[in-house]
């Protein structure tokens, strides 16, 4: 037998109490779980969820979070669904409460990652986000909030409770007992049975007076229902018989899918044709002004395929009823750049197309670059908003270039004789239609000379810092950036110069946190470098936004 107090003085140590001791001490007085509505989890734009901020207690430890946290979702499967579970996590091997986004397995049946409860770790489920096969951005309506489910979550309350209610129950029991007997006695035998007959009768009349108004209210919704008329748009839109009653629209309308698809800007008036398992007939017409249609259907888990203007693109619908968004464009290798820039205004880019797409570029002189899509909403444009695309380069252009011409990071990256040679020398070189749709964005770097201290430049092109790369810093100042999506391991960010078959060292824009004399580079084997003087020439990956 064990017995434990606490807390007093101690004196020459004898009285000390750890954090395990404390925690215990806690959980006697609030429970784990979150604080009423804290912690919210919620769609942030493209494939991103936030957790709001919030408090938690786990096991006797808090967890606090003073701002919103944003986790990027993994990319959708091509034909399978998944399910991620976002978990507040207490580590104690790490000694930490940290949210996390666990990743689910694609499959026809998607189950969501369990949470762990064991000695080292502990986990309270916030939320599931359903991603189905081809998402390309998170919806509120995928995220389903688990934050008042007990087994899983729940909400912090005070250990101490109230007086168990069965104790007045009983207390009212023995009192109705007694207050009956003694009317009883004051009644009579006769007087207390006259009186329950009485209450009896009553009741009986009260039912039956209810069962008739039933009966009646009943009648008459059946009337109404069969001689109410429905209109024949009504009928077509829900694709219900001529003959029809309100039931059946009723049903309808509460049971269908809709096509909710928009088109691409250059497709307005152009005829356009949807068929699918779900549709009795092809529905078809010219693009309106709007640019969108919505077409109802009444049968779930179908695909369907749009044609405009020689794009074909491939739509499917789950299990689930309800609003079905698509877009019809053509890829991005297929379009021109007035194209490019019109998806990008509309907002359809994220709907259309996927981070790591494609187009080729012939500058001036022939050289022919590749750009992918590195992000969308991503970079501030200098007019304000986000741009919709950042572009960059998939590899290095053909010819090294030097960052300056001496050896110095003195004024950082936009005083660097980098940034005039692609603002005017590579930007002169871009087809025209190429920079009428480029927006100069704000872009933030240190000044250099080891200064700690951040500026902001207006870039057309623009090398990528250290943290835009890497998603932090290695040699560089903090604060220059955040992380683009496409750089997710050291492969995916290794580089060649164009034409060639093995990577290279390439630019990063950052200037060199402890040296005067540097800027960074990625090397060529995917990873963070700083023996880099800027005279020393390496290969060029730029970007730009549109």
């Amino acid at each position: 037998m064990t017995e434990k107090s606490g807390f007093f003085m101690s004196h020459n140590g004898d009285r000390r109490y750890n954090p395990a001791w404390l925690a215990e001490y806690i959980k006697a007085l609030v429970t784990t779980g979150v604080y009423s509505a804290e912690l919210a989890v919620s769609a942030a734009g493209g494939m991103k969820v936030q957790v709001a901020s919030g408090r938690a207690w786990v096991e006797g430890y808090l967890y606090q979070l003073d701002g919103a946290k944003e986790f990027l979702v993994a990319t959708a499967h091509g034909t399978l669904h998944r399910k991620d579970t976002l978990v507040v996590r207490l580590d104690m091997t790490t000694r930490t409460i940290t949210a996390q986004l666990l990743t689910g397995t694609p499959a026809a049946n998607p189950t969501a990652p369990p949470i762990v409860r064991d000695a080292d770790t502990y986990d309270l489920k916030l939320a599931e986000i359903y991603v189905a096969a081809g998402t390309t951005a998170i919806t509120q309506a995928m995220v389903t909030d688990f934050r008042l489910d007990n087994d899983v979550c729940g909400l912090t309350v005070c250990t101490v409770q109230e007086i168990p209610t069965s104790t007045f129950l009983a207390q009212m029991n023995d009192d109705f007992s007694a207050w009956f007997n003694s009317v009883k006695g004051i009644l009579g035998t006769d007087e207390a049975g006259n009186l329950l007959q009485m209450i009896e009768t009553l009741a009986a009349t009260v039912d039956s007076n209810y069962t008739e108004l039933s009966g009646a209210i009943t009648a008459l919704q059946t009337t109404i229902k069969d001689d109410m008329a429905i209109s024949t748009k009504t009928r077509q839109a829900l694709g219900i018989s001529a003959n029809a009653k309100l039931d059946d629209a009723l049903y309808a309308a509460g049971k269908h899918v809709v096509l909710n698809i928009d088109f691409a800007p250059s497709m307005v008036g152009k005829a356009y044709s949807i068929t699918g398992a779900g549709l009795t007939a092809t529905v078809s017409g010219t693009v309106p002004s709007s640019r969108n249609i919505q077409v109802p259907v009444l049968a779930t888990n179908c695909e369907y395929t749009a044609t405009c203007n020689g794009v074909t693109v491939k739509m499917k619908t789950d299990e689930y009823y309800g609003v079905y968004n698509f877009a019809v464009a053509p890829p991005l290798s297929q379009c021109t750049p007035a194209e490019i820039g019109q998806i990008a205004a509309a907002g359809l880019a994220p709907r259309v197309w996927s981070i790591g797409d494609e187009i080729a570029i012939t500058l001036s002189g022939n050289e022919v670059i590749t750009v992918q899509i590195y992000d969308f909403n991503h970079d501030t444009l200098q007019a304000g908003g986000l741009a919709p695309i950042t572009f960059g380069l998939k590899d290095c252009m053909a010819t090294t270039q030097k960052m300056n011409n001496s050896d110095t990071n003195v004024n950082g990256w936009p005083g660097s004789a980098m940034y005039s040679y692609l603002n005017t020398t590579v930007y002169n070189k871009l087809p025209t239609a190429w920079k009428n749709i480029i927006k100069p964005v704000k872009k933030l770097t240190s000044h250099g000379n080891k200064l700690k201290t951040i500026q902001t430049s207006n870039d057309k092109l623009f090398l990528f810092c250290e943290e835009e790369i890497f998603g932090g810093t290695t040699y560089a100042v903090p604060g220059e950036g955040k992380q683009y999506p496409i750089f997710t391991d050291a492969e995916s960010r290794k580089k060649k110069l164009s034409g060639q078959t093995s990577a290279t060292y390439w630019w990063e824009r950052s200037p060199g946190a402890s040296d005067a004399a540097y800027f960074c580079i990625v090397s060529s084997d995917g990873t963070p470098d700083s023996s880099s003087t800027a005279v020393i020439t390496y290969g060029v990956a730029f970007g730009f936004c549109v």
